[in-house]
């Protein structure tokens, strides 16, 4: 005999009407249920669909619950990361000063005594976080000493051959794009950049540097990129292959 199923309670939702849409769209966003609706359809056959809906809903809504619970900060020892599109095991060692090097295959982050203490000492799973966000810190600077130095390298080099030069050139991180040009020819780039290999670092530099003559992304544009980039396709791909894994 089945045992009978607990009445799952009801959702509350934020209802979004549009005259473009044509169908019903449901989006669990930080644990908030949003729905896309067209006009003609009447909130109690909203009811209804969600109520039909509750059980994925409410899986989408506990898996955000525990995503956000999770540590934020994963960059610790043994983790690989890329820099300049090579891998790189993450080795975290005790050190005199804070800082980042590089060697061969690793990512050497030396911290200092504290926080090999406290790991000891005290409640290993806050002193592990306080590390993790040590190091996850140190990388970002380090990445964005680095990235300063050889992204302007590279658009020196690509404005020289190009003959497009910039009015100014900002180094910083973005969440959602790899670079951006504007209306008064200030090219913007991702610091994150350092990560990939430099050919692909190139792509991105041309790109911008082509959108001084187009704001756009035109055929013309395109055929401006290729005449310095003939092979663009690849690192264009490369990045959309490997960007999931290019920052944190």
């Amino acid at each position: 005999m089945l045992a009978k199923q607990e009445e799952l309670p009801s959702i509350g939702y934020t209802l979004i009407r549009s005259e473009r849409r044509k169908t019903i769209g449901l989006q669990v966003k930080k644990g908030e249920v949003v729905v896309r609706a067209p006009f003609f359809v009447d909130e109690a056959f909203i009811d209804t669909f969600i109520k039909q809906k509750r059980q994925w809903l409410f899986d989408k809504i506990e898996q955000q619950r525990q995503a956000s619970n999770q540590p934020k900060y994963q960059l610790k020892a043994n983790h690989i990361f890329l820099f300049n599109g090579e891998e790189k095991l993450i080795d975290v060692c005790q050190a005199k000063r804070l800082g980042v090097q590089v060697e061969e295959d690793k990512l050497v982050v030396g911290l200092t005594a504290r926080y090999f203490d406290q790991s000891q000492n005290g409640n290993h799973s806050n002193a592990d976080s306080l590390m993790n966000r040590k190091v996850e810190k140190l990388i970002s600077e380090f990445y964005r000493e680095q990235a300063e130095q050889l992204l302007v390298e590279r658009l020196n080099i690509w404005a020289e051959i190009t003959g497009l030069y910039p009015s100014a050139c900002v180094i910083k991180k973005y969440r959602a794009r790899w670079g951006s040009c504007n209306s008064k020819g200030v090219v913007s780039l991702n610091y994150w950049l350092i990560t990939c290999p430099t050919d692909v670092i190139d792509y991105v530099v041309v790109h911008e540097l082509c959108h001084l003559t187009y704001l756009d992304h035109s055929p013309n544009f395109w055929r401006l990129v290729s005449h310095y980039l003939p092979d663009y396709m690849r690192p264009k791909h490369w990045l959309k292959v490997y960007e999931r894994q290019l920052t944190f």
